[in-house]
């Protein structure tokens, strides 16, 4: 059952990247497709481990190389990821591809509603400075490379 799950998240994985990977921007489905790719990649690691082992024990230890091995897959995995985000928001400067500036403080002006801390109002003062600054100096459009560079920033 679970292996027919997987497969099914491969597919979803494999069509999501496949879609989206063309855009100018990293569209958070292109992300997901490659989470579920590599979320795959390891049920089927687990699932190959599982069948060479000749222990019948009811629950499977992985040895530490089998845990190393995974993590570096997984580190692989996303490093590719991030390699192609680069080469997206690379061939999108190129081509002078540009985000509103409406749409990214979209979801500042979301958080700024969703905020429940204990300073509301100065969360909220600091949010819209913020908003003003940023209009300021991208008052229709921000380049993607800019716009990626300042995502990254805010990790």
């Amino acid at each position: 059952m679970k292996m027919r799950y997987a497969v099914i998240g491969l597919i979803v994985g494999l069509l999501l990247v496949g879609i989206y990977k063309t855009e100018p921007t990293i569209h958070p489905l292109t992300i997901l497709g490659g989470v579920l790719i590599l979320l795959v990649l390891v049920v089927f690691v687990a699932r190959i481990v599982k069948n060479n082992t000749s222990s019948h024990a009811s629950e499977q230890q992985f040895t530490p190389e089998q845990i190393v091995f995974m993590q570096g897959l997984v580190k692989e995995k996303l490093q590719s990821i991030e390699e192609s985000k680069q080469t997206i928001i690379d061939k999108g400067a190129q081509e002078g591809k540009a985000i509103a500036t409406e749409t990214v403080l979209r979801h500042l002006e979301a958080s700024k509603a969703a905020h429940q801390g204990a300073d509301r109002e100065a969360y909220t003062a600091a949010a819209d400075k913020l908003v003003r600054e940023f209009r300021e100096k991208y008052p229709d459009t921000i380049p993607v490379d800019e716009a990626y560079r300042l995502m990254k920033e805010s990790e």
